[in-house]
């Protein structure tokens, strides 16, 4: 008889098991890398799509997040450090975009199809809105109106 085609390490994922350590903590509890009562192991790169997991949940479920510490672990987050967290996630889009438009700007349609040099435009004009969408300077609604 051959063995089952997969047999789970565990009965529940990781992200469940961590995610039900986390749960009942307070708010500003840090779960250090070097914990070693917590059900992952934090510094393990292959688990860090776990955290992300748990850091989604919470903020649907709990509106608090997990915030990584550097060398130290993750924080647990509420309120005005969450608002940060999502400041810096815009911040760190509307730079990608910017960097989106610069790289759409120069591509070379010599040799395109009328559909690929379509797309190339297309794909200009996404990142042109995202990137003054992100733009402190313009409102969303100036965006829109463009």
């Amino acid at each position: 008889m051959s063995p089952a085609p997969f047999q789970p390490v565990n009965e529940k994922s990781y992200a469940d098991m961590l995610e039900e350590y986390v749960q009942p903590l307070p708010t500003e509890t840090v779960l250090r890398y070097d914990d070693f009562n917590l059900p992952i192991d934090l510094q393990d790169p292959s688990q860090r799509q776990a955290v992300y997991v748990v850091q989604k949940r919470l903020e649907k479920d709990q509106n608090r997040t997990l915030v990584s510490v550097p060398g130290v672990g993750y924080k647990l987050v509420a309120g005005k450090d969450h608002l940060t967290v999502a400041k810096n996630l815009v911040r760190r889009a509307y730079r990608k975009s910017k960097r989106a438009v610069h790289s759409a700007k120069y591509i070379d349609q010599r040799e395109m199809s009328g559909v690929e040099q379509m797309e190339a435009a297309e794909t200009l004009m996404r990142a042109d809105i995202m990137a003054r969408a992100g733009s402190s300077k313009i409102t969303p609604k100036q965006v829109v109106n463009n």
